[in-house]
């Protein structure tokens, strides 16, 4: 489903992630989420290319 939006019902946890400064930077915001159909997923914010990701699973 690339490139749809969703509605979120909630947010259940959310953390950051900064590493891999000696390589090519990593910063993101992570967000476990409810959808408003009920159903989880893990989507970040890359911080460093300003743009919003599935996570995979």
């Amino acid at each position: 489903m690339k490139g749809r939006w969703r509605s979120v019902d909630g947010i259940i946890d959310e953390w950051r992630i900064d590493d891999e400064w000696w390589r090519e930077p990593i910063s993101r915001s992570y967000y476990s989420l409810v959808l408003e159909s009920g159903a989880h997923l893990t989507a970040y914010h890359d911080l460093m290319e300003d743009r919003w990701c599935q996570q995979p699973t």
